[in-house]
């Protein structure tokens, strides 16, 4: 009996022990899907000189079934791909990645080929009767959308609505009264989607176009999923979010995570399936001499952008001392954002925004990034920058000056965080 007893324990334990294995197994081959998954994505803001693009993507679990492809067609013209497999976890994740392959063939469309939205629609069936067919469908959205004629094409299957906000006064317009669109992409195999399916708005410059995927509704205030948002009080928060004035800048690649935010402050923080916030605007600069930039979050490139912001600021203000300044503050806190902000990952693929605007006799430099949130400098006085350089220069110490030299530089910090996105903004007396 003793024996028989040993023998039950250690066979428990050993079950015990592979399990955890499993598990651990499992936990990796999820953060790889992920990071599979996340390396395939366009990069999630883009500023050109005709228009911005931001797309929030949040998994549910690590892994998504919700994608999202650009296709930069020419100077002012551009399409998107924005999907939504049914299903969650894994299954879902598998098709959406060989769905995101498939979408990256798409890269070389013709401007005229790009306006026929329905039969773009028509191949990604096609391709999900002939591969996917037995495992998922796709509710989809497809956008065409020209900056010079200022006309935007969609075809909608099986997604929400698209919105179309205007920046001034935040009036929703209804583009699609008539319900126009097609059935979700391989839900039935003999689904047709036809130009007469197409939806075609002419646009003011003022609009910004919204899309989300079904998962924002989903959202609940109970861990059960039963309290959701009011669909009425999602598109209010959608009207408040486009026409926020921020500070100085406007900057569209914000929208969506001030969206989720006040959702979450609002009490609907339980995520029961994939997230995924698109938005797009023309330029939004307000006045000529406003610069917005991108800057990829590696050490060369934000030295080159730092350099270019502090020229940039010489010509501005005629001033090469404050250049020298600009280039010293942004180079700082970039590179504070690159150590501390990011995992291995993120340091590869992410992205940060830059803004640079005059007011009078007040230059404001913003920096937008999804790194790690900071607050510590915004709270120290410029007599405790002072204190804390000349103690660092007593101990001829080798680094931590960049703090105590941006808090010198700036007359006033401010930071605010929106979910995952920090926005910081220095002002520096001209």
């Amino acid at each position: 009996m003793l024996i028989a007893k040993i023998n039950q324990v250690v066979k428990a334990s050993l079950a015990e022990q592979n399990v955890r294995r499993l598990e651990k197994q499992l936990e990796k081959s999820h953060a790889l899907a992920g990071f599979v998954q996340r390396s395939m994505l366009p990069q999630w803001t883009r500023i050109t000189d005709g228009y911005t693009y931001t797309c929030c993507w949040r998994p549910y679990g690590g892994i998504s079934g919700d994608l999202f492809e650009w296709f930069p067609i020419s100077k002012n013209s551009v399409l998107f791909v924005i999907g939504d497999i049914s299903g969650h976890g894994t299954t879902a994740a598998l098709a959406m990645t060989a769905m995101q392959a498939f979408l990256k063939q798409f890269s070389q469309l013709s401007d005229v080929k790009a306006r026929e939205v329905h039969l773009i629609a028509d191949r990604l069936a096609d391709f999900i009767n002939r591969n996917l067919k037995d495992i998922a469908y796709m509710a989809t959205t497809i956008l065409y959308i020209n900056t010079q004629e200022n006309v935007i094409r969609f075809i909608n299957c099986g997604n929400p609505e698209v919105f179309c906000f205007n920046q001034e006064s935040g009036a929703r317009t209804r583009m699609n009264p008539e319900n126009r669109g097609g059935m979700p992409l391989g839900l039935t195999p003999d689904a047709e989607y036809r130009a007469e399916d197409v939806v075609e708005y002419r646009f003011d410059d003022k609009d910004v176009f919204v899309v989300t995927s079904d998962g924002i509704y989903d959202m609940s205030s109970d861990e059960e999923g039963l309290v959701n948002p009011p669909v009425d009080m999602l598109h209010e928060l959608y009207a408040v979010a486009v026409k926020t004035k921020d500070d100085v800048f406007q900057v569209a690649s914000a929208i969506p995570y001030r969206v989720m935010n006040a959702l979450k402050d609002m009490g609907f923080c339980h995520q029961h399936d994939d997230n995924l916030f698109f938005c797009f605007s023309k330029s939004m600069a307000s006045a000529p001499d406003d610069w917005i930039f991108e800057v990829n979050m590696q050490p060369k490139e934000i030295d080159d952008a730092s350099r270019l912001a502090g020229e940039y600021v010489t010509h501005l203000a005629g001033n090469a001392e404050l250049g020298t300044k600009i280039d010293l503050l942004l180079n700082e806190h970039l590179m504070n954002v690159y150590r501390h902000g990011y995992d291995d990952f993120e340091r590869q693929h992410e992205i940060s925004l830059v803004g640079i605007v005059r007011r009078g006799d007040e230059l404001y430099v913003g920096v937008w990034d999804r790194g790690s949130e900071w607050t510590d400098v915004v709270d120290e006085t410029e007599a405790e920058a002072d204190a804390a350089l000349d103690r660092q220069n007593a101990e001829l110490a080798g680094g931590g000056r960049g703090r105590a030299i941006m808090r010198k530089i700036a007359s006033e910090i401010t930071s605010e965080h929106f979910m995952n996105l920090n926005k910081t903004v220095f002002k520096v007396k001209l």
